[in-house]
This record gives C-alpha cells, sequence and structure tokens, in this order.
C-alpha cells in the first residue's frame, strides 16, 4: 500500500434470511481507507430478499452509493481518489447481474409482479 495515496476499498457481505421470525436478511459493509476501517454498516432489510443474489446486489447498490459519497469527501480534504473504488463482493451470481446490468431489469419485474397481484386483488393497496 502506498501511502501518499491511499485507496478507498470496499468490502460488502449479505446473510440471507438470517432472522428466522421474520425472514429479513441483513447486509453489511466496511469502507477501507490507508490501512484503517473508515465506515461501516450492519442492517437487517426492510423487505424480505427472494435469494442470497439478491440480498447481496442490495448490499452492493447500498455500498455504491457510499462510495459515492466519500469520494466527494474525500476529494474535499485533498484525497482525490483516481480511478475506481474497488467494492468486494463474494456471491458470484451478484456481481454477474451486476456487470450484465440486469438488476432494473430484475427489480422491474418484480415490480410488474407486484403490480399484477394489486390488479388481481390479491394483495390490498393501502395509504396513509
Amino acid at each position: 500500500m502506498d501511502i501518499r495515496k491511499p485507496r478507498l476499498k470496499c468490502f460488502v457481505d449479505a446473510a440471507h434470511i438470517n432472522d428466522l421470525r421474520n425472514r429479513r436478511s441483513t447486509t453489511g459493509y466496511v469502507f477501507t481507507f490507508a490501512g484503517g476501517a473508515l465506515v461501516y454498516k450492519s442492517k437487517k432489510h426492510a423487505l424480505t430478499a427472494g435469494s442470497s443474489t439478491e440480498a447481496e446486489s442490495i448490499a452492493a447498490v447500498s455500498a455504491a452509493k457510499t462510495a459515492r459519497y466519500l469520494r466527494s469527501v474525500l476529494r474535499e480534504m485533498g484525497f482525490e481518489q483516481r480511478g475506481p473504488t474497488i467494492i468486494y463482493i463474494n456471491n458470484m451470481s451478484a456481481l454477474k447481474i451486476i456487470n450484465d446490468n440486469t438488476l432494473l431489469l430484475s427489480v422491474h419485474v418484480t415490480c410488474i409482479f407486484v403490480s399484477s397481484k394489486f390488479k388481481s386483488g390479491d394483495l390490498l393497496e393501502m395509504s396513509l
């Protein structure tokens, strides 16, 4: 590691349906910079992920948003990041979805499914 040009890196992971009471997954990430932890987050999903791939993809999206923010903060502090921030993901299916840009298609298909359930009367739309 070159101390003069420290790199922002991120490690992402998810535990699919690790809460057996409500079937929710937990995702988390840690960003490292200059050899130490800079930011970390662990959060239970508000919705149930359909698969470990979906849980890992959700974690990666959250990490990518945080990376964008951290890069701007580091730039203001004089540590502009040249090149991409590496986000390490240990789920090959999630990596394929992200790299092939099919995540939006997956979300779109899910929305169509939910919409069809509303229209058929299987789900009741509620508002406050």
